[in-house]
């Protein structure tokens, strides 16, 4: 592990016109931007997360890439966007990030190829000191780093849950606050394929939900364990020949559980799919999501996030060159409240929700000979509000929402021979909507197929 100090990088500390925006959405620029440097004189730098304190600084992790060898590094931004310290160890995946008690942040991964051990490590996020590193070979963690899935799990007990997958089992590793190993818990699922844990959910007696996918034909399943690991449900959606990406989950406010994927139709299409079930596994209600922009009604998941309200929002990701669309359920029927559609192209990448109720949507497209960071933010009542592509920064966008206002990391144009930086942004949640209510709105009917 690497600690690079207050002086052993280069940064800057930018205002909104470093950034840039088209001029059509010009007027809402960044209160500040700082740019990460690594030392090394060529290094590949992509945002992987980005996590919010209460006290409104930001934490977020970023792939490096230097010498041959990937990296992480977690690095923090106080709530006024000044750098404050950064850690740095050789790594590939980070599965799940989430804060541990008031000044601690907790990080889950591995160190070396997907199969390898999987790595829980606790920082101190005053100080950037590690607290704690422990490895377990129980499992692995699931690969799929672009989508921020909640892998890493805190229970009632201030305890760590880290989700993995092992053959037929979803396992899950198990530490308290200190470090010190707890039983680790595993369910079988299939006992002759592979599976995939994508979510886990930390429940209020002690237990956790679980929701991942099988191999094709097995679908997509859910289990929920009690404070000693053992089975209360488990729930099978069957999705077709062939899952498409990773299942997300979430806590209802009275107690049901939420789950979110995209199943395959008969036909072959890739079709969203939400979920609800009570706290003892009956089925509650089940949507599915087709897309009314094209006649394949085509779509994947590409962000899923519960409100205070309880209403499920859904990022619909209609592929490569279609706009970043919105979708909001009722919480306790299913029915659909909202379906909007902003005035801008991509593939989405993640979605965060202020306390407001307004949603922003991360991710990136093509333009110009170059791949730049998309976003776009929704009023509380799913109408669009105001879309940015960001000029000069590029890829997947992270996002993530806090007491001050919106908080976005992501990485700078990678030049060859040179190299890339990362950098983090900080943008207001609650200004003034520049679109129309009516031009983005698409007609919709949720009726099951």
């Amino acid at each position: 592990m690497n600690n690079v100090g207050r002086h052993g990088f280069r940064w800057a500390f930018a205002t909104a016109c470093v950034l840039g925006t088209p001029t059509a959405t010009a007027q809402w620029q960044p209160q500040w931007s700082t740019f990460w440097q690594h030392p090394e004189a060529f290094v590949s730098a992509s945002g992987l997360r980005v996590r919010v304190a209460n006290d409104g600084a930001t934490c977020a992790a970023a792939s490096v890439t230097h010498h041959n060898t990937s990296h992480v590094a977690l690095m923090r931004f106080d709530a006024d966007g000044s750098f404050v310290w950064l850690q740095e160890y050789q790594a590939s995946v980070v599965a799940g990030m989430v804060f541990l008690g008031a000044n601690r942040i907790a990080m889950t991964g591995n160190v070396g190829s997907v199969f390898a051990q999987v790595d829980i490590r606790v920082y101190d996020t005053n100080s950037g000191a590690l607290i704690w590193d422990r490895q377990s070979p129980a499992g692995h963690v699931s690969p799929a780093s672009i989508d921020d899935t909640p892998q890493l799990a805190v229970d009632a007990s201030g305890n760590l849950m880290a989700l993995a997958s092992d053959q037929g089992d979803y396992v899950v590793i198990r530490f308290d606050p200190d470090g010190n190993a707890l039983p680790t818990w595993r369910y079988q699922v299939e006992a002759d394929s592979d599976v995939t844990a994508t979510s886990i959910v930390a429940l209020p007696d002690g237990g956790a939900a679980i929701t991942g996918r099988g191999q094709p034909l097995h679908g997509n399943v859910t289990v929920r364990l009690d404070a000693s690991g053992n089975e209360v449900f488990i729930d099978t959606e069957i999705t077709g020949p062939h899952p498409f990406g990773p299942g997300y989950i979430g806590l209802a406010n009275d107690g049901s559980i939420i789950v979110a994927a995209a199943r395959e139709t008969s036909n072959g299409t890739p079709v969203v799919r939400v979920w609800k079930m009570s706290p003892t596994g009956a089925r509650l209600w089940t949507k599915f999501l087709p897309n009314p922009d094209f006649s394949t009604g085509a779509t994947t998941l590409g962000g899923f996030a519960l409100g205070a309200d309880g209403d499920p929002r859904l990022v619909i990701d209609k592929g490569a060159g279609a706009p970043f669309t919105l979708a909001r359920l009722d919480g306790v029927s299913g029915e659909l409240v909202a379906y909007a559609s902003a005035p801008i192209n991509g593939n989405p990448t993640s979605l965060t929700l202020a306390d407001n109720g307004r949603a922003l949507i991360g991710g990136f497209g093509s333009g110009g000979g170059e791949i730049s960071t998309r976003m776009a933010e929704f009023t509380a009542s799913g109408v669009p509000c105001r879309v940015s592509g960001i000029n000069g920064i590029n890829g997947a966008l992270n996002v993530a929402a806090g007491p001050n206002g919106w908080h976005v990391f992501g990485g700078t144009i990678f030049v060859p021979g040179v190299g890339n930086s990362a950098v983090a942004s900080r943008y207001d949640s609650d200004g003034n909507c520049t679109l129309t209510d009516d031009v983005f709105a698409d007609g919709f009917d949720a009726a099951s197929p």
